[in-house]
C-alpha cells in the first residue's frame, strides 16, 4: 500500500471521488511532510499550512454538496512563484520585488483552482526565473544541484511534497531539473497554455511547464490547462490524438554539444535505445542542420528581451540584480532592434521548416548532459533544451536511467510541434518498455537518501 505522499495526483483524484480520502486529509499528511522536510530541502519561497488547510477544507465541502466535479479534486499543486496569485505574495526569486501581491490569479492557477486543486504555495525560482541558483536542494543528494529555474517546483515533487506543480521554460527550465531530480517534466507546445498573469521574460520562446511523478499526470494537467474550444480553432483542429502506429519511428539526436555530455549519461541513453530497438522500436540517427545557429538566435532574443522587459529594475535597483542577470541584461542593451527582429524571423523560418522536414515520430535524446552536478552553483554541461524551447515543441522529460553516481538522468521525447498527445502516448510506451519506476525521493535532515528509481 502506498502512503498518501507517495500517491500521484490522478491516485488522490480517485481515492477523494470514491470517498476513501478527503482533501484536508491529504493536505495535513503532506503539510506534514513539508514541514519535516523544508528547513533542509527549502523548495519553497512561500508555504502557509493553514491557509492551505483552509483551501482543502472549501473543497472537501463542495464535493459534500455535489457541487464540484473538477478534474483535480483535492490534488495539491506547487506554483512556481513567477505565476501570479491572488493570496499568496508573487515575489519571482527577486528581492526588488520582495512581498509584491499581484491581487490575481494566473490563468492557469485560476484554471487548477477551479477543477479543484489546491495551492499549496510558491516554489522558489531562479531570480525572474533565469539563470542565477536558489538554494533548493536536490532531494536526492543535498551536495547536488536540483537545476534552474524550476528548481522549487521539481525538488517539491521529487520528494512527495506535492504530487504536481508549476514550472516554466525559456531553455531548459522545466527539463533539466526534471532530469536532475528523477521526475516527470512536460514542455507543452509553444502557445498551447495560457501565459495570462505569468512573469515575461521573451514573447518567443517562455512556455509554461510542470512536474508530476507519472505520465497520467502529466496528461490530467495538460487536459486542465490547454486551451481548447471555437475560440481557438487551429488548436480545435491539430492538437488531436490519432490512431496510435505499432511502428513507431524515434530519431535520436545527440547534438552538437554531444561530445560535453558525461561518458555516463552516453552509455545510459545507449543501452535505452537498443532495448527500445529489440522491442519494436525503429531507432535512427538524424541531424538538425545549422543547430548551432539556433543557440545564438535563442541568445539574441533571449539577451535582448531580458534587456526590454527589465530596464527599469536595472535602472533604479542594479544593486538587488545578481551579477548573471545583469551580464544578461548588459548584452542585451547592445542587440539592435534589427538584429533582434531578423532572430525571430529566423526562429519562425526554422520553426517552419522542422515542421516541413521532420519524418519520425519522435526525436529522443539526453535531458540533461549528465546527472545533477555536484555544488549549488556548479553551471550545466549544454544540452539540447534550447533547441526545442526555441522551435516551439513539446518535450517530456522521463527518469528512466542513471549515472554513475546513482542520481537520476532523463530521457527527452521530443514531437512534431502540436502533437503533445503523441509525445505521452509514446513516452507511456517506453516507459512500459523500460519498466522503470519513480519513486519520491525519502531523504531526512540528516542527508540519508532513497536511491533514484532507473534503469
Amino acid at each position: 500500500m502506498k502512503q498518501i505522499h507517495e500517491l500521484t495526483a490522478t491516485e488522490i483524484v480517485e481515492a477523494i471521488r470514491v470517498g476513501h480520502l478527503t482533501a484536508v486529509e491529504v493536505a495535513r499528511v503532506l503539510v506534514d511532510r513539508i514541514a519535516r522536510l523544508e528547513p533542509a530541502l527549502k523548495a519553497w519561497a512561500v508555504f502557509r499550512p493553514e491557509q492551505v488547510l483552509a483551501e482543502a477544507d472549501r473543497v472537501d465541502r463542495a464535493i459534500a454538496q455535489g457541487s464540484h466535479r473538477g478534474t483535480l479534486l483535492g490534488v495539491p499543486v506547487g506554483v512556481k512563484d513567477i505565476f501570479n496569485t491572488q493570496d499568496y505574495p508573487t515575489q519571482m526569486g527577486s528581492a526588488i520585488w520582495r512581498d509584491y501581491q499581484p491581487g490575481n490569479d494566473a490563468r492557469v492557477v485560476f484554471n487548477l483552482r477551479y477543477e479543484g486543486g489546491v495551492v499549496f504555495g510558491k516554489t522558489q525560482t531562479s531570480e525572474f526565473a533565469v539563470h542565477e541558483p536558489t538554494e533548493t536542494r536536490n532531494p536526492r543528494n543535498f551536495e547536488h544541484s536540483p537545476g534552474t529555474s524550476s528548481s522549487g517546483s521539481a525538488a517539491a515533487v521529487a520528494c512527495g511534497m506535492v504530487p504536481v506543480a508549476l514550472g516554466s521554460q525559456t531553455g531548459g527550465s522545466t527539463i533539466r531539473p526534471a532530469s536532475y531530480c528523477g521526475v516527470f517534466g512536460f514542455k507543452p507546445s509553444f502557445g498551447l497554455v495560457p501565459r495570462t498573469g505569468v512573469l515575461k521574460t521573451t514573447d518567443t520562446l517562455d512556455t509554461v511547464g510542470w512536474f508530476a511523478r507519472s505520465i497520467a499526470d502529466i496528461e490530467l494537467v495538460f487536459e486542465t490547462l490547454r486551451v481548447r474550444g471555437a475560440n481557438y480553432p487551429f488548436v480545435e483542429r491539430n492538437v488531436i490524438r490519432h490512431p496510435f502506429s505499432p511502428m513507431t519511428r524515434l530519431g535520436f539526436y545527440k547534438g552538437p554539444h554531444w561530445a560535453a555530455a558525461t561518458p555516463d549519461a552516453r552509455e545510459a541513453i545507449q543501452k535505452v535505445l537498443e532495448r527500445l530497438a529489440v522491442r519494436g522500436f525503429d531507432v535512427e540517427s538524424i541531424d538538425i542542420p545549422d543547430a548551432e545557429d539556433i543557440y545564438n538566435e535563442h541568445e539574441v532574443i533571449y539577451c535582448k528581451a531580458l534587456s526590454y522587459y527589465f530596464k527599469g529594475e536595472r535602472r533604479n535597483d542594479r544593486s538587488l540584480i545578481s551579477g548573471v542577470l545583469d551580464d544578461m541584461l548588459e548584452r542585451g542593451s547592445h542587440i539592435t532592434p534589427e538584429a533582434y527582429h531578423q532572430a525571430v524571423w529566423k526562429q519562425a523560418e526554422q520553426t517552419q521548416h522542422m515542421e516541413d522536414t521532420l519524418d519520425v515520430n519522435a526525436i529522443v535524446c539526453l535531458s540533461a548532459a549528465g546527472e545533477a552536478p555536484l555544488g549549488l552553483r556548479t553551471p550545466d554541461l549544454a544540452d539540447t533544451c534550447k533547441i526545442w524551447t526555441y522551435l516551439g515543441m513539446p518535450s517530456l522529460s522521463i527518469p528512466v536511467m542513471t549515472g554513475a553516481n546513482g542520481l537520476p538522468i532523463g530521457l527527452q521525447i521530443v514531437g512534431r510541434k502540436y502533437s503533445d498527445y503523441a509525445v505521452l502516448d509514446i513516452a507511456s510506451r517506453i516507459w512500459d518498455v523500460i519498466d522503470a519506476c519513480c519513486k519520491v525521493a525519502d531523504p531526512d535532515v540528516s542527508g540519508v537518501f532513497s536511491d533514484a528509481c532507473a534503469t
